[in-house]
């Protein structure tokens, strides 16, 4: 046995709020308390050192089912729903990291743990073969065999997910759009993306999840983090592109589905809602989420289909056979031209919904400009939510040793790599997090729009008139914040724009906040 290591970080309101003083529990795989910690002013725990198999067995596709340990997790807090992980997946020699969104129990309810159970990895699944009821596994995972659901037979590429049919392809190898799909005029990394927890007729939940972070938790669950890193990363690129290509051509929302991808393995990736996230997979995905591969000419992401390799095979890439290139000294690009072709390019896409795009180059110690005062600003305002990282004394757009240090601190809390210095994935985490915890803030005060609560709003205010389709006014505005507020909490609640009109998105905000609560489902406030 080698050692693995884990880290849990507990927050609430989407990384905005850390939970000082959770009690963190880790467990064997028989209940025994291996074990108990307290996490910081900044929501974290220590750093838990765990057994794990020999390393060497993650690079063996006839050994990989034995190549990690799993434990157990649980999360408590006054206040808060207790959070229960099974299956939390430990590899020597590797960090991962536990990332629990803790949310408030409602007044006066029952405190029953939320249980989340972690399958085993994609690439340790012992056979290929399709379950005999003709659906995924009940953990959610299906191995890398695509099967045609009404025939049975193998299915080479990623199927059409309304009708199970092989999906056309256009001349550049992606797929058409299909009936009634639409293509978007730009390629833009989302903020965030929705993911249906289940094929994608079935009756299953939509979660809401930051595009970065999707990418992190699919390469986590098909892949190893002992990899050579070249295979890593082309293993991003192949799924964050696959996952582009969803959002770009539209193609579940086209055919009136709520969501921009499946977590079924019939018919997208494998994506496991609430898992560990290994430390060297997020690093490398912060670096490279933004990349997506595209045919020459093209500019629209390619369709990157993929399979294991071993127990499936495909016409595109294989992950286990990434393994060998990378061994051979293939680039991440070279691999993908060896699966897809060579007139496979990589781009980057523009990023949404961050407070400010990456100017491009790396800011370090003993720079100055505009962009480093933004990041001192950015960093002492998130500092009031998270108190452990160090003040930046006189925020004055020099990078000193004191900004230095507000920035390890806070690459640490969140997961990067501690080198001091804001690049990109550094950037993009300070800009997410500041995002967030200014909105959030705006409900006390900060940012708030001007009469907010005060004025009539279609015949009523905030003070206890009633909101319904059709009003307008500041108090819909700040009904509109506190919708987005509870959305930090609970997925089923979908963001909305605070733009003052009960329209819409407003009532069907509404209507997903009154189903939450138990409330009378009328749309009205």
């Amino acid at each position: 046995m080698e050692i693995g290591y884990l880290k849990v970080n507990a927050t609430a309101g989407g990384e905005s709020l850390p939970v000082a003083g959770a009690k963190i529990t880790v467990t064997d795989k028989d209940g025994n308390v291996l074990y108990e910690d307290t996490a910081n002013a900044n929501g974290e725990s220590t750093i838990f050192e765990l057994d794990a198999p020999d390393a060497a067995l993650t690079l063996k596709p006839d050994t990989a089912a034995a190549a990690f340990a799993a434990y157990g997790v649980l999360v408590t807090h006054s206040g808060f729903a207790d959070k229960l992980y099974r299956g939390v997946e430990i590899v020597a020699g590797q960090t991962a990291i536990l990332n629990v969104a803790l949310n408030p129990l409602a007044r006066g309810a029952a405190n029953a743990p939320e249980e989340i159970t972690i399958p085993p990895p994609s690439t340790a699944q012992p056979t290929g073969r399709q379950d005999q009821a003709g659906a995924d596994r009940p953990t959610g995972r299906q191995d890398r065999e695509r099967t045609d659901e009404t025939a049975g037979r193998q299915d080479r590429d990623r199927t059409d997910g309304a009708t199970g049919r092989q999906a056309p392809e256009r001349a550049d190898g992606s797929p058409q759009s299909g009936r009634g799909a639409r293509v978007l005029p730009d390629v833009i990394v989302p903020e965030t993306i929705t993911v249906h927890l289940g094929r994608p007729a079935a009756d299953a939940q939509n979660v809401r999840v930051r595009f970065s972070d999707y990418i992190k938790n699919v390469v986590s669950s098909e892949i190893f983090p002992t990899w050579p890193e070249n295979s890593i990363i082309a293993n991003i690129h192949a799924a964050a592109t696959f996952a582009l290509n969803r959002v770009y051509t539209e193609w579940y929302r086209a055919k009136g589905y709520p969501f921009d991808i499946t977590n079924s393995t019939a018919f997208d990736q494998c994506y496991i809602h609430g898992r560990d996230i290994f430390q060297n997979i997020g690093w490398l995905t912060d670096e490279y989420f933004d990349i997506y591969a595209k045919r020459q000419g093209y500019k629209n992401p390619f369709f990157t289909q993929y399979c294991n390799g071993t127990t499936a095979a495909c016409r595109g890439l294989s992950q286990w056979g990434t393994v060998s290139l990378a061994q051979n000294g293939y680039s991440p690009l070279g691999i993908l031209r060896y699966y897809y072709g060579n007139d496979i390019t990589l781009d980057r896409a523009p990023v949404g919904g961050v407070a400010e795009s990456y100017p491009g180059t790396a800011l370090r110690q003993g720079a100055s400009g505009a962009d480093i005062l933004r990041t001192q600003r950015y960093l002492n305002r998130i500092r009031q939510n998270y108190p452990g990282i160090p003040a930046i004394a006189n925020p004055d757009g020099y990078f000193g040793r004191d900004t230095a240090n507000a920035v390890k601190t806070f690459q640490r809390i969140f997961g990067l790599a501690q080198d001091g210095v804001v690049g990109k994935a550094t950037w993009y985490k300070i800009s997410q997090i500041y995002t967030g915890v200014t909105g959030l803030a705006e409900l006390g005060g900060e940012g708030e729009k001007e009469g907010a609560g005060g004025g009539s709003a279609g015949g009523g205010s905030a003070g206890g008139g009633i909101l319904r389709y059709g009003s307008s006014g500041p108090a819909v505005a700040e009904l509109q914040h506190l919708l987005n507020f509870a959305g930090y909490y609970y997925d089923a609640i979908p963001p909305i724009a605070a733009d003052s009109l009960f329209g819409p998105a407003t009532q069907n905000a509404v209507l997903a906040f009154q189903r939450q609560f138990g409330l009378a489902q009328d749309g009205i406030v």
